[in-house]
């Protein structure tokens, strides 16, 4: 692009000293030919040259500007596109983490599913009743159907109810429901 420019300030004082020289020849044919309109026009050709030149220059500091722009953008275009892939290897590290703990809760709330299912309805339905309702939510969500029907039966009839409404909300933290054995 500056060499375009270049090109065109060269081409337009090209015409101009061609259109001058041209002037000057008819002048000399036509004998009018003056010191002080020589004098005059020289002065403005050269003024017209001079405001040729500071306009280059002014394209160039232009040009320049434009160009440390254009580098300091890109320069943080990739420090936001690091930014970004930075951002989305930590957001697949917390699912993964996040992915583990709900694997382990889940795999501790079936284990204390099966053992209450070993234990006697009455003796499971107290335990149950002591837990937070989340959690005993889950256990009995783990449980198998009979056997979890068999230990809601043995609880208060409050707490059986609230676990019951809690059954029929989706399963929070990857608590899925056992099969029926």
């Amino acid at each position: 692009m500056r060499w375009m420019r270049k090109e065109v300030v060269v081409l337009a004082m090209g015409a101009l000293l061609t259109c001058a020289a041209g002037y000057a020849a008819v002048d000399d044919r036509s004998g009018r030919g003056d010191r002080k309109r020589e004098t005059a026009d020289s002065d403005g050709f050269q003024s017209l040259a001079d405001e040729l030149r500071s306009r280059e220059r002014s394209l160039e500091r232009r040009e320049l500007s434009v160009a440390d722009r254009e580098r300091e953008l890109r320069a943080i275009e990739e420090r936001l596109g690091a930014r970004a892939k930075s951002l989305e290897e930590l957001r697949a590290s917390i699912d993964l983490l996040r992915d583990q703990v709900n694997a382990e809760q889940q795999a501790r709330v079936e284990s204390v599913a099966r053992s209450l299912e070993t234990m006697k309805p009455a003796a499971s339905a107290k335990v149950l009743q002591a837990l937070d309702l989340p959690l005993a939510i889950d256990v009995v969500r783990s449980m198998g159907r009979s056997k979890a029907g068999k230990v809601l039966a043995a609880m208060s009839p409050s707490v059986a109810a609230r676990i019951t409404e809690g059954l029929a909300q989706p399963a929070r933290g990857g608590a899925t429901p056992a099969a029926t054995p």
